[in-house]
């Protein structure tokens, strides 16, 4: 009897919603949830909430575009990838690093563009396109003794010395205009300051 009684109380409370099921333990058979709203779209063949997404049947396709794309089922044509997608399955500008290189070889989305001037490819915020006309006098400076690398940016030729606490020696129509010690921010004159600080342009390594 109490088995009996035992058995109708569960099947009561199963009645009236009493015991839950688990997130997920109602997908019916495309796998979608009911319980989180979910139901099936054929049309746009996924499963969908219909307060987000109208299902749509597409009628004999006769909605097509000029690329193929069928819009009733959200498909629109992605010049990018060169085929159609559907938005919120996929990004149309999505482009893998490596696979947008142009006729010289440079990567888009890397950022390399291709410079003519230097014959290579160049990301414009690390060095500037154009030769300088400074490179022929800094290159006078490569063979120096205690030189470790030569750069020119703007209108100097910066020398970085190889000696321990060297620094740099800036100069500018063949003239030294200072030499900037390897010293703390606080430490440093306001001219190297300036030049190794607050100078926005970028630096060709010649050396």
């Amino acid at each position: 009897m109490k088995y009996l009684i035992g058995f109708l109380v569960a099947f009561g409370l199963l009645s009236m919603g009493c015991v839950n099921t688990p997130p997920g333990g109602d997908r019916d058979s495309h796998g979608c949830i009911p319980s989180a709203g979910y139901t099936w779209c054929d049309a746009m063949q996924q499963c969908i909430r219909p307060w987000e997404q109208n299902c749509t049947l597409v009628l004999d396709g006769n909605d097509t575009d000029s690329h193929g794309c069928i819009g009733s089922a959200g498909y629109t044509w992605c010049d990018t990838l060169q085929k159609c997608m559907r938005p919120w399955e996929e990004n149309c500008t999505a482009m893998l690093v490596g696979n947008d290189s142009d006729e010289h070889g440079c990567i888009g989305s890397a950022g390399y563009t291709w410079c003519a001037a230097k014959a290579k490819c160049i990301r414009v915020w690390e060095e500037n396109c154009t030769n300088s006309s400074l490179e022929p006098e800094a290159r006078e400076f490569c063979g120096d003794e205690n030189i470790s690398a030569v750069y020119v940016c703007g209108e100097y030729i910066r020398t970085v010395s190889s000696l321990m606490g060297g620094g740099s020696t800036f100069y500018t129509n063949g003239t030294k205009v200072v030499q900037c010690p390897v010293v703390g921010p606080d430490s440093m004159s306001d001219q190297c300051k300036q030049l190794l600080l607050g100078n926005n342009c970028a630096e060709q390594q010649v050396c």
